[in-house]
């Protein structure tokens, strides 16, 4: 009986072991939701900081996109967008926009394939209120799919939905549930990862010019 029982706690710490075991290579491997192999040259982060460029009719605009993790399966990134040069009446469409935060966006993204992106990104456009507080103006709602195509670069297309304060009745950030966009536009971007760079050489000034 002794012996069954010993054979018996042996086989559940053994199966035990190999589900473990099983489990850890999956997660520390290929694992599920298409992470890559690693060293198979496909394990490109889009964690970092990116140089962003989308031509425009006006000409490039050029950002700053900030990507961070959420969590440790690689799925969920959040991150700021700065517009280096701003568009406070985007494009002329919002005259009276002034004080436009358009160079600071809030973005979430999620991961959907092995390179593969999507995420909304908000801004706002506002103007000096009667009051205190700058009041808003527009809403704009970027949604975005890119690829990293390889381990410093990625591309993806666009669109920017512009949304009327008056379609935020309830003043939470976000238009309210099935308003429409007043304008919605198609962009394509490319973009380039910022990394260390060697810093310049001081130019010593011509003695007695100081």
């Amino acid at each position: 009986m002794n012996k069954r029982r010993h054979v018996a706690k042996v086989t559940v710490v053994t199966l035990a072991a190999l589900l473990l075991a099983g489990a850890w290579t999956t997660f520390a491997g290929n694992g599920a939701e298409g992470r890559p192999e690693p060293g198979s040259g496909l394990e490109w982060s889009p964690v970092g900081t990116w140089l962003v460029s989308a031509p425009t009719p006006a000409g490039n605009i050029l950002m700053l996109h900030s990507v961070h993790a959420q969590d440790l399966t690689g799925t969920n990134f959040g991150g700021t967008i700065a517009q280096v040069n701003t568009n406070p009446t985007y494009f002329g469409m919002f005259p009276e926009g002034e004080l436009g935060i358009e160079h600071h966006w809030a973005c979430q993204t999620v991961r959907v394939g092995l390179n593969s992106y999507e995420g909304t990104h908000l801004f706002y456009i506002t103007k000096q209120g009667a009051g205190l507080l700058a009041e808003t103006v527009a809403i704009g709602v970027c949604n975005v799919s890119w690829t990293l195509t390889g381990p410093d670069t990625n591309e993806g297309t666009a669109t920017i939905g512009m949304y009327l304060a008056a379609q935020d009745a309830d003043q939470d950030g976000l238009p309210d549930e099935g308003q429409e966009p007043v304008s919605c536009m198609p962009f394509t971007c490319t973009s380039k990862r910022l990394k260390a760079m060697p810093g310049c050489v001081p130019t010593v000034p011509p003695e007695g010019t100081l």
